[in-house]
């Protein structure tokens, strides 16, 4: 390569980097709270093709003794509140959404239940509602008095691209004081009529529990499945790819001596076409938090075990896709019996950390912090649904986990450190290093090689708010170093690999 050409290659490099700097610095986030005594989110975040965002909640009501009400909640790209509805029913009673989609034309479904109170008597129905674009209630189907033979329980739903939408569904028939469990796949039109249903069977003893559904780029589903004995017993869980009528393609069964009766909670598919699921070992001696990728054909591509130490218990509820067939995980690390951090952890698409993010609050003030759902926005960035304290929250962060808005909003809203983190790595000739200071202070850099040897340190004043230190290689050659980062607020240690 010629002298020319080489500081034309690196040219390019530079802008391809200030680029992607620029498009960071660019994208909108957000830190909206809400009180536990007047709202809650449920498990669902549905990123709307105007940017924007709408979230199925519950609607505290302090004249129903009872409880709340089941509602959605529309919010504007920058997290502004544009309108929330709520849905009493019809006697006094309750009701919630448990999950919601948006269908091809433009309007959404939700399934959840509703509650009656009644003098004589308590009635509880599963429901399916249809709402529109404004959130007016269009229809409501009810499925089932548990009081009655039947029970159904709705465990999950998805939009179709045939304008209809799918829902997974749990059925009890009680003989007697004996309960028959059958499993199913509903498939509905706008309407709510119900197309097709199809079972899956009980097979060598062990039955299945359809807890998660995604429609697949073929027009088919991926089925996130509980597998149980006969008699409820959680045994481990299982990915299911169908064609568009339920048909089973194949099933791939998690099996781990690490993990026993390892349970599902999420899953996804990915940009490259494969498939990644996430979840924990629940009631079991060795507990403990899991994410799984599969390719198309389910075969294992990778899976990561997030183990439970005497310092630290991991528990993972979701998982939404990146651009390069990575995902990011959500969920939260209990470091002792009051005190948790919500964290996001960034894999690749070979299932390497990229990054862990921290959205929490000091040890000394004994309280959680737990995030319910992530979804990938369509700037890049992540939106997730949580609590920290006595807060429920609503959070937009850039691509690299990162929330930049006003400073004294932040202080106001946001309780918790935000983690500096290196971009990118591995590094040729320089990295960035983003950091958020929630008070003005000093930052410094360590730098140490692999045999800790300290080669650099650097320290000086920065003000409150957002901050990227350009840091330079020099004269260090490659291989691995360690940088110590410490802001007015927060200490990361990141691992970096410097390259020819």
């Amino acid at each position: 390569m010629t002298p020319l050409a080489y500081k034309f290659k690196h040219l390019i490099q530079l802008i391809i980097v200030l680029g992607c700097i620029n498009s960071l610095q660019g994208q909108i986030t957000f830190w909206r709270r809400y009180s536990i005594f007047k709202l809650f989110f449920n498990n669902s975040i549905l990123v709307l093709s105007d940017s924007g965002y709408l979230l199925g909640v519950a609607v505290v009501d302090s004249a129903n003794m009872n409880g709340g009400y089941a509602g959605v909640y529309r919010f504007s790209p920058e997290g502004d509140s544009l309108w929330i509805k709520f849905y009493p029913p019809r006697f006094p009673g309750t009701s919630d959404f448990d999950n919601i989609c948006q269908t091809m034309d433009g309007e959404y479904v939700a399934i959840g239940y509703w509650v009656f109170y009644e003098p004589d008597t308590t009635r509880a129905s599963h429901i399916i509602a249809k709402i529109g674009q404004l959130g007016n209630l269009r229809w409501v189907k009810f499925y089932d008095d548990e009081s009655q033979e039947n029970y159904y329980d709705f465990l999950d739903l998805c939009a179709t691209a045939d304008s209809g939408f799918a829902l997974t569904v749990f059925s009890t028939k009680w003989n007697g004081n004996r309960s028959e469990d059958r499993c199913f796949l509903w498939k509905f039109d706008l309407s709510g009529n119900l197309l097709w249903t199809k079972e899956y069977l009980p097979v060598n003893d062990s039955a299945l529990e359809l807890h998660r559904l995604q429609k697949t780029l073929d027009r088919g589903f991926i089925l996130g499945a509980v597998v149980t004995t006969l008699r409820g017993l959680v045994l481990t869980s299982a990915l299911i790819k169908t064609d568009r009528s339920g048909n089973v393609q194949w099933i791939k069964v998690f099996n781990d001596s690490a993990l026993d009766r390892a349970f599902i909670h999420d899953l996804c598919e990915t940009s490259d076409s494969g498939y990644v699921a996430c979840g924990i070992t629940a009631w079991s001696e060795k507990p403990g938090a899991w994410v799984w990728k599969l390719d198309q054909w389910g075969n294992e591509q990778w899976r990561y075990v997030l183990p439970v130490s005497s310092s630290h218990h991991w528990y993972l509820w979701t998982v939404t896709p990146t651009g390069d067939g990575g995902c990011v995980v959500g969920g939260r690390c209990d470091y002792t019996q009051y005190y948790a951090v919500a964290k996001l952890v960034r894999f690749d698409r070979s299932g390497e950390i990229v990054w862990v993010r921290d959205y929490g609050i000091t040890p000394d003030s004994n309280r959680f912090s737990d995030i319910y759902c992530a979804e990938t926005a369509l700037d890049g960035g992540f939106v997730f649904t949580g609590y920290v304290g006595s807060f429920e929250c609503f959070v937009k962060t850039d691509s690299l986990g990162m929330v930049y808005s006003k400073i004294a909003e932040e202080r106001k809203n946001m309780d918790f450190r935000i983690l500096p983190v290196v971009f990118p790595n591995p590094v040729r000739k320089r990295a960035f290093i983003h950091y958020f200071a929630l008070t003005s202070g000093r930052f410094s850099l360590v730098v140490s090689d692999a045999a800790g040897r300290l080669v650099e340190q650097r320290e000086f004043d920065v003000p409150a708010g957002p901050g990227i230190f350009n840091w330079e290689r020099g004269n260090l050659s490659s291989g691995i170093y360690f940088l110590g980062i410490k802001t007015p607020d927060a200490y990361t240690r990141a691992k970096v690999l410097l390259l020819e």
